[in-house]
Formats: structure tokens, sequence, C-alpha cells
């Protein structure tokens, strides 16, 4: 197959990017405005450095977030490197996502620093690119700041000699869902898997046995998945499938992994890259860095590997059972912290314990639910209730209590598959 220029296929784990910024003096906003119902666009006057390939390159993502921010998403798809369009699919995919997401909101982006990138891989087509772009951006809704978005950067790739657009931004499938109403709310059967550790053997103990499934297990249930037709999405994508109708793969499968144990990077990681798979780590902050727990620069080299991170609370706590100051500290400061330190942005939890959807009152459960979305959380994951068959239907109007089928030490390859399915045998 004859390769496109300046693009190389990457297999398992990427070269780390490095940047170096643009030098200039100082790199002023890039202003795109979409006019309320009139349709009109008014564009800010642009300050970007005039030597060559930064110029081009930035250029061509201001025409991209004007494009979005007027709504012609048919000019944008024209306008993606090639590996992108394949990852879509289908144009009317793209085109009739980007209208349900932003459909009838006014827009407005600015754009700050301009990074250089020596190599860039994209974690989402596995398309490794030699020359590369990337555009800080600021993006406001209806005239309010949607700071989510600072950390969605636009990626533009020198392909064919011409500047196109492989990291969306704000348009793209991981992207942030928007503190709007969301436009569908859709029920999708996709099974979201629950581990804890990954080790090459059992421990002793039988609690940490119960929670424990072996490298040697787990690469039968990777290799399941993979034979079976199955396609790994994040947290991210499966809420923009359920507020926007975001186009999932057939088969698609969540792959979570709780309280950022140091396995989760020497067993779990390597094995999912061999397979080709994603995972969604969930992450206490408060013990990333203790004896038994992922390191931040192992978190940040994960991420930087196309794995997702989501908000664990601080001390993995049980957020219906503290005083809800308390509880309000723990969601902040995991979600500041994760941010700060992954440059992702965090809109999804994963409820330590399952609580308070496991035993919590229903007082409980509305506060915890009120507090994650006054703290900006957009979709929160709990484990089966008590008693509960598995269940892998999620639902877009219970975008905070969407459940999670566990999988347990020393279950049976014939019982994974069953529960893949929202099924169960003994």
């Amino acid at each position: 197959m004859q390769r496109e220029a300046g693009v190389k296929r990457r297999a398992l784990i990427p070269l780390r990017t490095i940047a170096f910024w643009a030098l200039v003096g100082l790199v002023t906003a890039i202003t795109m405005v979409a006019v309320g119902c009139s349709g009109g666009q008014e564009t800010g006057s642009t300050s970007v450095p005039t030597a060559p390939p930064e110029k081009p390159a930035v250029e061509t993502g201001r025409k991209f977030l004007a494009l979005l921010a007027a709504g012609q998403y048919d000019q944008m798809w024209e306008m993606l490197a090639a590996a992108s369009r394949d990852r879509w699919g289908e144009e009317s995919a793209f085109e009739g996502f980007l209208g349900r997401k932003f459909g009838g909101a006014e827009l407005s982006f600015s754009a700050g620093e301009v990074a250089a990138q020596i190599s860039w891989w994209n974690v989402e087509t596995g398309a490794l690119y030699e020359e590369a772009m990337t555009v800080a951006l600021r993006l406001k809704i209806d005239e309010a700041e949607a700071q989510e978005f600072s950390l969605t950067p636009l990626v533009l790739v020198k392909e064919d000699g011409r500047w196109r657009v492989a990291g969306e931004g704000p348009a793209g499938r991981r992207a942030p869902p928007l503190p709007l109403p969301p436009a569908s709310l859709g029920t999708l059967a996709v099974p979201i898997l629950a581990y804890h550790h990954v080790r090459q053997e059992w421990p002793e103990d039988y609690q940490e046995r119960t929670m424990t499934v072996t490298s040697a297990a787990f690469a039968q249930e990777l290799a399941y998945l993979q034979d079976s037709g199955y396609h790994t999405v994040t947290l991210s994508e499966l809420a923009n499938a359920l507020f926007y109708g975001l186009p999932l793969p057939e088969k698609a499968v969540v792959l979570t992994f709780d309280d950022g144990y140091e396995d989760a990077f020497t067993e779990a990681f390597p094995l999912l890259q061999q397979y080709g798979f994603i995972g969604t780590f969930a992450l206490p902050t408060g013990l990333i860095g203790g004896q038994g727990y992922l390191t931040w620069e192992q978190s940040k080299a994960m991420s930087e590997a196309g794995m997702e991170f989501v908000s664990h609370s601080v001390n993995h706590i049980d957020l219906g059972g503290v005083p809800a100051e308390e509880a309000a500290v723990e969601v902040r400061d995991s979600k500041a912290i994760l941010e700060a330190r992954l440059g992702q942005p965090m809109q999804v939890l994963v409820y330590p314990y399952g609580e308070p959807f496991a035993h919590g009152s229903p007082e409980q459960q509305r506060a915890v639910v009120e507090l994650l979305r006054q703290e900006g959380y957009m979709l929160a994951v709990t484990n089966p209730l008590p008693g509960e068959w598995p269940n892998i239907t999620q639902r877009g109007d219970l975008p905070y209590e969407l459940r999670r089928v566990v999988v347990s030490g020393g279950m049976s390859l014939s019982r994974f598959a069953a529960r893949l399915e929202g099924n169960d045998v003994r």
C-alpha cells in the first residue's frame, strides 16, 4: 500500500513528543466568532510568526475553527488528514456529530501558544507524522468560557505538501461534552468492564485474589475480545455517543482499571498495547506515587500513549458517607490535579466503592450527583448494584449512574464472554 507523504504507521509505544515553543515575542489571540442566528461571522485579527511553517499551519487551523463556528462541517471534512477521515469512516458521521453537538450554539475561539512538534503520533489513528504544529485553544459557548477545551489543542500536520488537521481539538471524538443540555440522550448497549489488579501470580489473601486477574488470564480475555470483533472506546467517546450520537465502532467495550496500582503500568498497559486496545484508568490522586501505586511519570507516559485517565477522588473515599464539604474537596481537587499533571480535561468520575449507588440512600445519591454537576463532571460510573444481573445498558438520561461489569479473579472465559453480553454463567 502506498504511504501518505510525511506519515508513518506506528504500532506500540509512541516516541515521546518533544515540543519546542515557537520563537515569538508574543503570540496573540486568534478569534473566530459565530454571530447568533444571523449566520454572520466576525473574525478577529491575528498576530502569528511570519516565518514558515508556522504561519501557513496557523492559518489552516484558523480556517478550520472558523468553519466550525459557522457550521460549515462539510468544508471541515475536506481539511482533515487522510488517517483522520478514515477514523471517522463516513463524512456524514462527522458532519452529523458536529451538528448535534455544536449546532445552535454561538461559538467563539481564541488560540494562544503555537508549538512545533519534531514528530507527533495520533493516538486515535496510529499515524506518526514527521512534521506537526499544535495550537492551544480557548472556547466560549454563548459568551461563557468552556474551560475544558483549553486542554484539547488543535494539531496540524504536513501531508502531501499541505497542512491538514489531524487532531480536531473541540471537534474530536474524545473532546469534552459541552456544558449545555445534550442535544440527544441515547441508550446504548456498551459493556464497561471493571478491573483492579493485573498480576503475574495470584496473591494469598482472599480479598486480594477476588480483585486480581492474572496476566495470563487478562491476555486470554484480550485475545477473546480481539477474536470476537470487539473495539475499545474511552468513556469520553461514550459520553459523546450518548449525548450527541457519536458513532461508535461495532461491539464497543470500555475497559476500566481502578485505584492506580503499579501493575496497571507493568502488566495491564503492555498487554493492552500488544492487542491494540485502550484502557481507562481511574486514579485516586492522593495515592499516586505511594508504595505499590503508579507514579505520575508512569501515568503521563500511559496518557501520551493513548490511555484515558479519569477521577477516582483524592483519597478513595465513599463520597456519600462524608460531609458535603469534604466530598466537594475530593472531587474538585482530584479534577484539578489530574488536569494539571496529565494535561487532559477531566469530566468523568468512577465512584470509589461504587458509592453512594451501592448502599447509599436516595438523598445521598442526589446530593453527590448535584455536586458532580456543579464541579464540571459530565459522566460518572458505578459498580453493579447488590444482586444486579450484569448490566451493559448505558443511558444518556442517567449519565451519573453508568453501570459496570466486574471482572474478578478466577473467572472462567465462558463467564467473561457471557458477562460481555449482559448474561452470567457459573
